[in-house]
């Protein structure tokens, strides 16, 4: 097939931009010290989680894409960027995070319930924990 890239060559996803999501931030909750923003693109919503939670809360973003996995490392405000498709990158001994953002992914998973089930199969949120899909 002439058009058929292998799942690593994702062009198409290297065209998000670098927004902040500003819209979103309303619906941060108080006292999160821990966020995982999957899915993050370029890096842009980082910021954003950053001036919400503040210099000391731990912020970690996944993104499959390598060149904006390179710019989400750069002063987006993670502390971390991990390459790689949710949850199967996910370091293995992964402190669990108190907020966990799907911003426009969703929508892109064959099967999203999976994907949502995922964070408590891996332990990746706690009970009291909130996820948050746009």
């Amino acid at each position: 097939m002439p058009g058929w890239r292998l799942m690593n060559q994702l062009p198409q996803q290297s065209i998000y931009g670098d927004e902040a999501r500003l819209e979103v931030q309303p619906l941060i909750p108080l006292g999160v010290t821990s966020a995982l923003d999957v899915g993050c693109g370029r890096g842009g919503f980082g910021r954003t989680l950053r001036d919400s939670l503040g210099q000391h809360a731990r912020i970690v973003g996944i993104e499959a894409v390598h060149e904006n996995v390179l710019s989400a490392r750069v002063d987006h405000g993670f502390d971390q960027v991990v390459l790689g498709y949710f949850p199967d990158a996910m370091p293995e001994q992964c402190d669990p995070f108190d907020l966990i953002c799907f911003l426009d992914v969703l929508e892109h998973v064959v099967d999203p319930w999976s994907v949502l089930a995922s964070t408590r199969d891996y332990r990746l949120i706690p009970i009291e924990g909130v996820g948050v899909g746009v």
